[in-house]
């Protein structure tokens, strides 16, 4: 039988308590894919939250990161021992290019649909950002569907990982359900 859930104790102080933590309820090994809010949300809620810049804003001073990097580089330090090929897809959602049809691959044309650690990743999000039009709706629904096929394509343990502003809102092409 199956062990009853149980949550894990938030009482953490380190990336390694986290990780001991995931380790004690049962996480060994399982594929990280990441998941990026394009949307331009980002730019409203930058206003109120981030000195009134944009929540991507790239910054040129050394060792200076926006939010979306802090989370990215948090978390993606957490879970990324744990992702034993170290290969992570990455995408964004919302942007102009994608709405809520498909995402954008962050990855670079002939690198199989990976980028390899999580250095790669944020090195691909900060060239990718300056260029991309944000726009929206919110809908998690196509990084889901890219996610699954992924799973069904790969087999094994996968995370998910969405990094959004909080803006989350029900695509018009999106059928009610799905």
């Amino acid at each position: 039988a199956r062990a009853p859930w149980r949550p894990i104790r938030d009482n953490f102080r380190t990336y390694e308590d986290v990780q001991r933590g995931l380790r004690s309820a049962g996480l060994e090994s399982s594929n990280l894919i990441i998941g990026v809010d394009l949307t331009k949300s980002n730019e409203w809620t930058g206003k109120s939250s981030f000195q009134g810049r944009c929540l991507h804003a790239i910054s040129r001073r050394p060792n200076s990161s926006n939010p979306y990097e802090a989370c990215l580089g948090i978390c993606g330090r957490v879970l990324a021992p744990f992702d034993d090929d170290n290969l992570i897809p990455c995408y964004g959602f919302g942007c102009s290019q994608t709405s809520d049809h498909s995402v954008l691959d962050f990855s670079p044309e002939g690198s199989g649909g990976h980028l390899h650690g999580l250095d790669a990743v944020l090195q691909r999000y900060r060239r990718l950002i300056p260029h991309i039009r944000l726009a929206g709706p919110t809908s998690f629904g196509p990084l889901i569907r890219r996610a699954v096929d992924i799973v069904a394509e790969t087999g094994g343990y996968h995370i998910l990982l969405i990094v959004a502003d909080g803006n989350i809102t029900r695509g018009s092409s999106q059928q009610e359900g799905t």
